[in-house]
């Protein structure tokens, strides 16, 4: 007997660091925002996102042990998902109850679309000349869009400290001859430093998405939609697995 314990204690000591092994490679993965990350096309309705994209190419590499994007809203504003947190949201997921709360703190993967509808209710899109203190509306709010966004993303991270990934701005104005094009052009260009100096203060991964997406009919086919197609979000997708290394999640 004495002979065969060091054998028994050395399989349980392998089994353990097996079991391990295995279960750190597991990905809760949720996905967090409004109908870009939900996967609103151009038509309304909902599709494959990003998100989805995203799950299949973790599928391929790694084991997904929980992944949903039931906690997206289209039209989801900012502070839409801040009550969302505060008041602790509830989806059913395989016939049971989980909370915002109780997703965030089990994930290890989180992706974060949020601001845009918050944005264009902002921009004074028209087909008129902006005038001096129409630029200077926007800016201010720009500005006060990214500090609703901060007190999200601070807000995210008092019980969140592992993988972030938040997903910048595009410009879906696809008529290259609309007037104010330089203007807003500018703007977005305003909104990516703001994301970069809050992703080195929150340590997330930006995402930039406005050279990808920018006026391009072939991902933008309605141009009264800011939403994509399923080459737009999968364009999104492949820049995000290009930035990200997902074995170390």
């Amino acid at each position: 007997m004495k002979k065969g314990l060091p054998i028994i204690l050395a399989v349980i000591t392998l089994t353990f660091v097996a079991y391990y092994k295995f279960d750190t490679k597991k990905v809760n993965f949720i996905a967090l925002g409004d109908g870009i990350a939900l996967g609103e096309n151009s038509s309304g309705k909902i599709s494959v996102s990003f998100n989805d994209y995203l799950k299949e190419e973790l599928a391929q590499k790694r084991q997904v042990k929980f992944y949903t994007k039931d906690f997206c809203k289209k039209d989801m504003r900012i502070k839409d998902l801040r009550n969302q947190i505060d008041t602790n949201y509830q989806i059913k997921y395989k016939n049971k109850k989980i909370s915002i709360n109780q997703a965030i703190h089990n994930a290890n993967l989180i992706t974060l679309s949020i601001g845009a509808t918050d944005l264009f209710y902002s921009l004074k899109i028209n087909n008129t000349y902006l005038k001096a203190k129409d630029e200077e509306y926007i800016y201010k709010q720009v500005d006060n869009l990214f500090k609703d966004l901060e007190k999200l993303i601070k807000q995210i991270r008092k019980d969140y400290d592992k993988k972030l990934i938040v997903i910048g701005f595009y410009n879906p104005l696809t008529n290259q001859n609309y007037i104010n094009n330089e203007i807003y052009d500018e703007v977005f260009s305003y909104c990516d430093d703001l994301y970069y100096k809050l992703s080195y203060k929150y340590n997330f991964t930006y995402i930039k998405t406005n050279n990808l997406i920018r006026k391009n009919k072939k991902y933008l086919p309605n141009s009264n939609s800011i939403h994509l197609n399923k080459q737009g979000y999968k364009q999104i997708a492949k820049e995000i697995i290009n930035v990200v290394n997902f074995d170390k999640i």
